[in-house]
């Protein structure tokens, strides 16, 4: 069985973050948009979803990974303006958040911290939308 950590990585576009991660040994699938964030851990299981906050839908992709997967941790990337918003998605089993731009090193290290522990199911709530 391997040791590597299973990141799926939900942001609007390419990234150079994907290849640095795989670099370090994480097995990373990279996802664009809400409906192949939700298809994709239907289908697929990972130790940590990093989500970034600037894609379309992002809330609602939270959501929908949520309803398919209440235990796996969630990351989420944003951006300092969209702070005030993440206040109304910040629920247990969400592992954290980090602004952006985010260096490398704190974003590897959250994963890795993520990836340790186990996330608390998130109770009732009220998503914001």
């Amino acid at each position: 069985m391997s040791n590597r950590i299973r990141v799926l990585l939900a942001q609007p576009g390419p990234t150079p973050v994907e290849g640095t991660l795989r670099d370090r040994g994480m097995d990373v699938v990279v996802v664009h948009d809400h409906v192949n964030a939700v298809d994709t851990l239907s289908a697929e299981r990972f130790d940590v979803v990093v989500l970034d906050l600037c894609m379309d839908h992002a809330q609602g992709a939270l959501r929908d990974i949520r309803g398919i997967d209440a235990s796996t941790p969630v990351l989420l990337l944003v951006l300092g303006a969209d702070l005030p918003g993440v206040v109304q998605v910040l629920r247990p089993g969400l592992a954290d958040f980090l602004l952006q731009p985010c260096p490398t090193e704190a974003l590897i290290a959250a994963i890795e911290t993520a990836s340790e522990r186990e996330s608390v199911p998130p109770g009732p709530a009220v998503w914001g939308m």
